[in-house]
């Protein structure tokens, strides 16, 4: 899984206002409806997501997520905080999509040039071997 899919699958568990938290990272909302209680859907904060998506899915891309969130909350705060949780925390759900959005477009710009940087030097060594081999003849 790459870090860019690992960062979406978390995301897509706090799309919604309905499941997004502040102050903890997993809550599920119990609700009195006038005639029983009820039980809501899960809500999680941004770390919450990245852990449920760590012990649910594939645990390899978390450190690599993380940092991307990390660098993500500093470029969205203009360098005032680095703390995922303190902006998750301080900020609007909007914000912090936001700040998803941004990790996101990191990730996948990093990944596009590691493939482009694979691919120039699968391309480069296979010139060279060709080249030896064309030499020898």
């Amino acid at each position: 899984m790459k870090v860019s899919e690992f960062l979406k699958a978390a995301k897509e568990l706090i799309a919604s206002d309905d499941t997004w938290c502040k102050g903890t990272f997993e809550h599920v909302p119990t609700i009195f409806n006038g005639i029983r209680w009820v039980t809501g859907p899960t809500q999680y904060c941004s770390i919450g997501a990245l852990e449920h998506v760590r012990n649910e899915v594939n645990p390899e891309p978390f450190r690599s997520a993380m940092g991307y969130l990390t660098l993500a909350t500093e470029l969205v705060t203009s360098g005032l905080t680095h703390q995922v949780s303190a902006f998750n925390d301080a900020s609007s759900h909007a914000e912090v999509m936001a700040m998803w959005d941004k990790a996101i477009e990191l990730a996948e710009t990093d990944e596009m040039w590691l493939e482009l940087k694979s691919s120039l030097l699968d391309s480069r060594t296979d010139s060279a071997f060709e080249y030896e081999i064309c030499s020898q003849s």
